[in-house]
């Protein structure tokens, strides 16, 4: 009998958002009125607002429920521009037992209490009710893999660090090595280990039974780029209207992103990848190349770094890259240790998920 092979798959809620920031600007009377009715509520929770620099605050009144009041009276430049940042979990914001895994359900039901929830709450802070009265300033589209081994999230990270950074964008070097970070313009594509970051943190409630490999997708759309889409969507004054579609449409926006980010050949192990070079039909120096490359990226940190050693031109690693391409691989090799010979990539188990209308996907091929 063959060995099981193991499924992917993504957690329930698929595709949405899990941190949103709403923004409303006053006037000095309404700003002070509303830091004494913070401070008032702390102290009938038994929770804080506390003050985090000159003329602004922190109110921890609603953090079970997924929100935090951020209370500023100055801008950067120092000028008196009073405005209180709301920075909320939507999954958190309507049920505040939810794990820290989860993310907002995309349907019309979960939706509605959002910003039922939000009117309740702000109402209670005797701040302006509702979501259409606030500015949507940032948007975090969400997706969690479950990998069915902890071993293939690492994998997945680690190959994926070593890609080079994607044009228009730029790598936030960090020491985690269970993370990765790339930045352009007012987006960032951000791909870590859940589950150890839940762990490291100390975000797993207690009775909550995690798998062992979470890989999550992040892409964080910030103010410049969130006023892009309202406008695309026709909804520039309506932050309600702008949040609704940016959930609906999260698969497409962050499919998108990911593709430009890690492209879509397969892994294999050395000795695997080197035979399936030799046997495509691609010309022989191409191949040499390729497998020159190859054998680079097992001792290089990155693809960046395996070229220079190579001393490629630009232009002979993109034509090296596309030839991977071509064949449907990945010139990055897994390691040698691991368990399996050859992985699918990341956009390719998303897009089998996608495509099939599966809700799991074989990512481990022999």
């Amino acid at each position: 009998m063959g060995r099981k092979k193991k499924q992917a798959m993504l957690t329930a809620d698929g595709y949405s958002i899990h941190t949103i920031e709403m923004k409303v600007h006053m006037t000095s009377s309404e700003w002070m009125n509303a830091v004494h009715t913070a401070f008032s509520r702390a102290n009938q929770t038994g929770t804080q607002t506390y003050e985090i620099a000159r003329g602004a605050y922190c109110c921890t009144s609603a953090s079970k429920e997924g929100v935090r009041l951020y209370l500023t009276k100055y801008d950067r430049e120092g000028n008196v521009r009073p405005q209180i940042k709301a920075v909320i979990n939507p999954r958190r914001l309507i049920d505040s037992q939810s794990s820290y895994l989860g993310i907002l359900p995309t349907d019309e039901k979960s939706m509605r209490r959002v910003h039922d929830r939000f009117t309740d709450l702000m109402r209670w802070f005797e701040l302006p009710e509702l979501m259409e009265d606030w500015t949507l300033s940032r948007a975090d589209l969400c997706v969690n893999l479950i990998c069915p081994k902890s071993k293939i999230a690492r994998e997945l990270i680690r190959t994926a660090r070593k890609w080079p950074t994607p044009p228009k964008y730029k790598r936030l070097y960090l020491e985690n090595k269970h993370k990765i970070h790339f930045r352009t313009g007012a987006v960032d594509l951000v791909l870590y280990d859940k589950t150890y970051q839940m762990g490291q943190e100390g975000l797993l409630v207690q009775e909550e039974k995690l798998p062992d490999g979470v890989l999550r997708i992040e892409v964080q759309y910030r103010r410049e780029y969130v006023r892009r889409q309202a406008k695309k969507f026709g909804t520039q004054d309506d932050a309600w209207a702008t949040l609704r579609h940016l959930t609906m449409q999260s698969k497409t926006l962050m499919l998108r992103h990911i593709e430009r980010c890690f492209p879509a050949g397969d892994f294999c192990k050395p000795m695997l990848l080197a035979e399936k070079i030799e046997t495509s039909d691609l010309p022989s120096e191409m191949k040499a190349r390729m497998v020159i490359l190859t054998e680079a990226l097992r001792k290089r940190p990155t693809v960046d770094h395996a070229v220079e050693a190579m001393k490629l031109t630009r232009k002979e690693a993109k034509e090296v890259l596309a030839a991977f391409e071509k064949i449907g691989l990945s010139p990055i090799p897994l390691r040698k240790g691991f368990y399996r010979d050859q992985m699918l990539s990341i956009p390719h188990i998303l897009h089998q998920i996608e495509d099939d209308g599966s809700s799991t996907v074989v990512v481990e091929e022999l």
